[in-house]
């Protein structure tokens, strides 16, 4: 191919991918450049193509920091190469060492990191919701390799995307990769044709990572059997990609009937799941992963086989994950939460001790704020009766149904009547004790608060706060789920008690 053709084959890859991400006119894109011959054929490539798509460009290129002068004299390169094209720029730079010192993340994982939440915030910085990004088919089949060695499921096996929506902290911007489908021949000689001269990152050339030594000496060997073999590793990546997007038609339906968001929490069905196929529970868990983290850097096939293995295992077990999560099964619920879950992560503030009510009156314990007031015949005669409390159930009551409009859906309220002869004045708010006994509204004996907690299907890290009102014959509520038959309001009441629990769920869920 002359050099005007491989120019023009390059250009028209680029265009007809920009073209797939339906870019709204004058949108800016952040251009991510680290002076090598990829990102600068990107770079020049997507320039000349700038009036054509009605876009602007900012350009990036973050400096690690790890190979001193040679660092600086890259970033120097880029930043001149974007003053030379009037292209207005970021360069970042970060200790990449420093950084290392406080993480366990292997290197290279700790600089992509760094690289992403230095794009993501130069793109929120300049209104751009898009990064391009200079990977090649050649990325694309080492890359698939990788996962091939790390035993990855289907969606590792289907590679690298030309679009990726991504959650980099707080911030979500779309990765577009406009060279996915062009070799790093070919953007050597697009370079060669335009007389670039790329910088060279001699650690490239050192088999000092693994995705170098990936480069440098397993991939010639393999070519040893199949010359093409590059070819065969983006086949296996289309082919894995058919079969994730056959899984992705059906997985929309099955999250809403499996999944609920709640608390800022990922819960799910443990019976839905269990009938699921195999092949749909790793995308399910993958995709949750996803969703709970805005990354699945770090999860590994053999992560996702141990959370299935849990899904059929005894409840009340947890399982550590990457990414500062843990995963957890009680009873019918599974649990993809915050490593730190059962410390704060619960809508029932720690209550400890025992307080007695005002009754009628307010009472405020910890931060909950208690009232009681006292209600008559004829005002229970003019106002509906109380329906008694149902069993919330994380996955089908949102503890939060009661919030107020007015208060941006902050307060949460449980409230329930009471018969007054039954009850009394002497009343009483603690948790629970492990000698608890309780007669469930509808039953005729007692059983153990532990058996109602656990027939009720509680979360087990919920149970130690859930508040219990008592008097001198025993549990009368368990807040928020069942009052005891002894104290239900009869007929032949002429007053009640109502009793009113609100509180305001701290902001992180």
């Amino acid at each position: 191919m002359t050099d005007d053709g491989n120019v023009l084959y390059l250009e028209q890859c680029v265009k007809e991918n920009i073209d797939k991400i339906c870019l709204e006119p004058e949108s800016t894109l952040v251009v991510a450049v680290s002076g090598g011959p990829d990102s600068l054929a990107m770079l020049y490539s997507i320039l000349s193509l700038r009036n054509v798509l009605g876009i602007k460009l900012h350009g990036a290129h973050l400096d690690h920091g790890v190979r001193g002068e040679r660092s600086e004299r890259d970033a120097d390169f880029v930043k001149a190469v974007f003053d030379s094209l009037k292209i207005p720029s970021t360069i970042g730079y970060c200790d990449l060492q420093k950084l290392q010192s406080g993480e366990r993340l292997p290197t290279e994982q700790l600089a992509r990191e760094a690289r992403y939440k230095f794009l993501a915030t130069t793109a929120v910085d300049h209104g751009a919701k898009t990064v391009l990004l200079g990977h090649t088919s050649d990325d694309q089949a080492e890359t698939i390799l990788m996962h091939v060695i790390r035993g990855s499921g289907v969606t590792g096996l289907s590679g690298i995307k030309l679009i990726t929506e991504r959650k980099i902290g707080d911030v979500k911007i779309n990765l577009v990769r406009p060279l996915i489908n062009v070799s790093r021949m070919e953007t050597l000689e697009y370079c060669k044709a335009l007389k670039l001269k790329p910088v060279h990152d001699e650690t490239n050339s050192l088999p000092i990572y693994d995705r170098n030594r990936l480069r440098i000496e397993l991939l010639p060997m393999l070519e040893t059997f199949n010359p093409k073999v590059k070819d065969s590793l983006i086949r296996l990546s289309y082919n894995a990609d058919q079969i994730r997007q056959h899984l992705d038609t059906d997985l929309n339906k099955i999250w809403q009937d499996t999944v609920k968001q709640q608390f800022g929490q990922i819960f799910f069905d443990v019976k839905s799941i269990q009938s699921l196929s195999n092949a749909m529970q790793t995308h399910l868990l993958r995709h949750a992963i996803e969703v709970k983290n805005g990354t699945l850097n770090g999860i590994y096939q053999s992560h996702i086989d141990s959370m299935i293995k849990l899904i059929y295992g005894r409840h009340g077990r947890t399982l550590d994950l990457p990414g500062n999560l843990r995963l957890l099964i009680e009873r019918d619920i599974l649990a993809l939460v915050d490593s730190e879950y059962d410390a704060y992560h619960c809508p029932f503030p720690s209550l400890d001790g025992i307080h007695k009510l005002s009754v009628p009156g307010k009472t405020t314990v910890g931060q909950w704020d208690i009232t009681v007031n006292i209600i008559n015949q004829q005002k229970m005669q003019n106002s509906e009766r109380k329906v008694t409390s149902t069993t919330p159930n994380i996955l089908t009551y949102d503890i939060s149904n009661e919030f107020n409009d007015c208060n941006s859906r902050n307060e949460v309220h449980f409230s329930e009547l009471f018969s007054y002869s039954s009850l009394g004045t002497k009343l009483y708010v603690r948790n629970r004790n492990t000698s608890d006994s309780f007669q469930p509204l509808g039953m005729n004996g007692n059983k153990s608060i532990q058996d109602f907690m656990v027939d009720s299907k509680i979360p087990k890290w919920w149970r130690t706060k859930i508040p219990l009102v008592t008097n001198t014959s025993g549990i009368a509520w368990v807040v928020g789920w069942r009052i005891s038959e002894w104290a239900k309001v009869l007929e032949k009441d002429t007053r009640c008690i109502e009793i009113c629990f609100a509180t305001t769920l701290p902001n992180s869920i």
